[in-house]
């Protein structure tokens, strides 16, 4: 799907980090901060109740990325010492 967007449209990386996840919410850099803060706060909100991790085992079998970790640190305290530990290289 993104890849048929590219395709059309005309895109810019502006930030290419190693990760294992497939996943990215593509904004405007000088879009909406309101609507980057509403983002944040759900993805928040989906970590808090559980939902994320619940999510995340549907679509990925990889372990959570540790750039992501350090971006929600939340996420550390449910994925210790399981399977979706970021893996230490």
């Amino acid at each position: 799907m993104s890849d048929a967007y590219v395709a059309k449209e005309p895109v810019r990386i502006a930030v290419k980090l190693e990760s294992l996840q497939g996943s990215a919410f593509p904004m405007r850099k000088d879009g909406d901060p309101e609507l980057l803060a509403d983002i944040d706060d759900q993805i928040d909100a989906m970590i808090d109740d559980g939902t994320y991790i619940k999510l995340y085992r549907k679509y990925f079998r990889d372990p959570i990325a540790a750039d992501l970790i350090v971006e929600r640190p939340k996420l550390a305290k449910q994925v210790m010492n399981t399977d979706l530990a970021p893996s230490r290289r």
